[in-house]
Parts: C-alpha cells; structure tokens; sequence
C-alpha cells in the first residue's frame, strides 16, 4: 500500500493535497523498508512474496539514482572571465543543537551573502560583527540576509504562515541584485502547490536574480519545475550526490531551494554535512553576466 501511494505521488505529484502527501513519501525510506519487508518474507520461508517486494524495490533506487540526484556532473557552463561570489542559505534549526557552532561554521564560509532561515530571538549581530564592517544585515520574521556591500528597499510579497516572500535589492561591487528570501511552512495539513504556484507569479512580476529558502517542498514539485522562463535550480546546473537536505544527520527530502536567474552564471553547488542543524548548508558559488 506505501509502494502503491508512493507511485501515486511520484505520477500526480503535488497537485492536490492528498497526492502531495504520496510525493512526499521518502524514496530511500521506502527502498529500507521494501528490503526489510523482503527479509522478512525470506525468514518466514515465503520467496515468492519476498522476491516480490525485492522486484518493486528497483523503481525508488531508480528514482534515487537517476531522477531524485545527480551523480555525474551536469555539463556546467566555462567559468567566465570575472569576479566569482558565494552564496550561503542554511536553516539553522533556531540553533537548538548549538548557538557557537552555527556561529562559528556560517563564519568560516566567508560568504559574500548569507541567507539564514529560523533565526528569530537568534544574537545575529554577532554574525555582522564577525564577518566586519563590510557586511550588512536585515531581519524579516523568521528570515535574515547578512551581506557584503548594501541592502536596499524590501518589501513583503506575501507574509502568512503557509508562505513568507520578502523583495530586496544587494548592491555590491557595482552589481545590483533582486533578492527573494523565501520560507514555507512546513504543517502537512496545507497543500503546498497554491502557494508555490503565488511565488511563481512573483517571480515572473518582480524578475528576482535569487530565491533561496527553506520551501518545505520537493525539487521535483510541479510548480518548482515549471518556474518562468529563464529561471533554474542551482543543483540542477552544476550539483552533484546526494542532493537531499533534510533530515540531518540522513536526508531523504530536497527542501531547500536555491533558483537563481539566468542573469546568473553558476560556478559550483555544493551541500554541506553540518550537524548542528536539522538541515544541509547551501553552498553556491556564482559570476554576474553582463546585461
């Protein structure tokens, strides 16, 4: 019956509510629990329902290996001849498992931009005061951005529980950038499509340069593949492995989303194993395209 639900997720995906909660069944998760079920039948001396069970087991490896991750590197665009940035999104857990080690790893990344989601109540100054005069910070709910250079403007798009999107622009080097922080909540009793479907409208009527949050929601969400034009995951065009974000310390859901415009040129994508949050690090390094 979890094998059945899990092909209903993985063929309608999230479009309503109940397939959503199909799709967001874990691949690696079922794939444990078909080879257990398969030991099992195999003890109990029952080999046709345990070849069974080990015959459906081979559509979530594929699902692992092929469509859910990258494990040859995607055919990345050359490095251009001009300055390269980091950008970093982490949720932080509110930093239950540890305020100085999250401190200190965010630090160590000498990032031009942080993105950093469940900081509310967190000492975030220390953050700026680390990283130096250069760097600026700004804080919406739940949500902040520590940046070298300027942070101009901002605007909420859209401040609800299901869906928090806030506008601002990153002046920097002679760069200017359109900011989406982005953060979806993560209550299973709402269907996350409507709200994905109001972010992809935003986009298309605001022409963001980033939008990198904590989503909730699959990579392979219907709205999340069917963005405006011009608009990418940052995995999908140089990343590599195990993509999955969340849970630490074995993840079996990619939650956190880092798109970025084709304004944009990607260099690397990498996630980080820190387990002093409940979720990866986003590591992405990017140059500006002229125009």
């Amino acid at each position: 019956m979890i094998f059945a639900a899990w092909v209903l997720g993985q063929v309608v995906r999230d479009l309503h509510w109940i397939t959503g909660l199909c799709f967001y069944i874990p691949s690696p998760i079922l794939v444990v629990g078909l080879a257990c079920g398969s030991l099992v039948e195999l003890k109990l001396k029952r080999k046709t329902r345990s070849n069974l069970l080990i015959l459906v087991t081979i559509a979530p490896i594929y699902f692992i290996g092929v469509v859910e991750n990258h494990f040859i590197q995607p055919l990345g665009l050359p490095v251009q001849d001009k300055p390269q940035y980091k950008l970093i999104h982490w949720n932080v857990f509110s930093a239950h498992l540890g305020w100085e080690s999250v401190k200190n790893k965010v630090i160590a990344e000498a990032a031009d931009i942080y993105f950093l989601t469940e900081v509310k109540d967190l000492p975030l100054e220390e953050f700026k005061e680390a990283l130096g005069e250069d760097y600026q910070l700004r804080t919406f709910s739940d949500l902040a951005i520590l940046a070298r250079g300027e942070l101009e403007g901002g605007e909420w798009l859209n401040r609800s529980k299901k869906l928090k999107v806030f506008k601002l622009s990153w002046k920097f080097d002679g760069n200017e950038l359109i900011l989406f922080p982005t953060d979806l909540g993560s209550n299973p009793l709402f269907a996350r499509h409507p709200n994905l479907t109001k972010l992809n409208k935003f986009m298309e009527e605001q022409q963001p340069d980033f939008v990198v949050g904590d989503f909730n929601a699959p990579r392979r969400s219907i709205a999340l593949e069917s963005m405006p034009k011009g608009y990418y995951h940052a995995y999908d065009r140089v990343g590599k492995g195990w993509g999955y974000t969340w849970p630490q310390p074995f993840p079996v859901l990619a939650i956190d989303q880092c798109i970025l415009s084709d304004q944009i040129h990607p260099v690397s994508y990498q996630l980080g194993g820190d387990w002093v949050s409940d979720h990866r690090m986003q590591k992405f390094e990017f140059q500006i395209l002229d125009g």
